[in-house]
């Protein structure tokens, strides 16, 4: 069957249009790789639909995988989820680390959500497992700057939290004593999650604000929230106390 010109099964079909039927208007687009917004999630200029950017890269099961997670993603867009943003939407590596912050908290819950609907998530952690190897192959015996550990740390952090132990277990040995900085900083970032959750739009901002917190980048980063902007851990520890002592004791 065909859902906006991509080749589904009949199951993935009915799926596909349960989520974009709780969407409202939604756009598609296909092109080789997507490239804006939010793993090719956006919002059109006037703010009245949703645009999904489907890659024509991938077929199938994981193509339908892939098309689910993004219409999960507009969802909690729609639900008021927090996002981090470049504080100077100039600079490229601002960008990259805020658009990482959000792809780790959202793609939690999209993952739950499409793994309960029933959907393959085998090539999606194989290959967020490949990437991460691949980087840190590519980095042996090379420091890494700043942004590169505090980056590497959120895409670690997310492939660990979703690959086999086997593989958690020879990755890790991998980057043992090569990426010291940036593992200790991802494992950090896994046992904060644990604390905060991430299942519902106040528990996805304590996620983030306690990352941005841990990595130091409410500069670089800082979290929109509703009608707020919060850009320094100081405002989110006076005007989110009573928020932080209800969901984190």
């Amino acid at each position: 069957m065909h859902f906006n010109g991509i080749e589904v099964n009949h199951e993935h079909y009915d799926l596909l249009l349960q989520l974009e039927k709780r969407l409202g208007q939604v756009e598609y687009t296909i092109g080789s790789e997507p490239e804006s917004g939010l793993a090719g999630v956006s919002k059109s200029p006037d703010d009245s639909a949703f645009i999904i950017d489907i890659s024509s890269q991938y077929k199938g099961d994981t193509l339908a995988c892939r098309v689910a997670h993004q219409l999960l993603y507009a969802l909690q867009m729609k639900e008021g989820c927090p996002l981090t943003k470049p504080a100077d939407p100039e600079l490229v590596w601002q960008k990259i680390l805020s658009e990482s912050i959000n792809n780790l908290i959202l793609e939690l819950k999209a993952t739950d959500e499409a793994t309960a609907l029933g959907f393959d998530h085998s090539y999606i952690f194989n290959h967020r497992y490949k990437e991460v190897k691949d980087f840190a192959d590519r980095h042996t015996g090379k420091a890494l700057d700043s942004f590169q550990s505090r980056w590497f740390a959120v895409d670690l952090a997310l492939a660990l939290i979703f690959i086999p132990p086997e593989k958690i277990n020879f990755l890790l040995s991998v980057l043992k004593s090569k990426e010291d900085e940036a593992v200790g900083l991802a494992l950090s970032i896994i046992n904060l999650i644990e604390k905060t959750g991430y299942t519902t739009t106040g528990r996805a901002f304590l996620a983030m604000a306690e990352i941005n917190t841990l990595l130091d980048t409410w500069s670089y980063c800082p979290i929109h929230y509703g009608e707020k902007v919060i850009g320094s851990a100081q405002q989110y520890q006076t005007e989110f106390f009573n928020l932080r002592a209800l969901l984190l004791g």
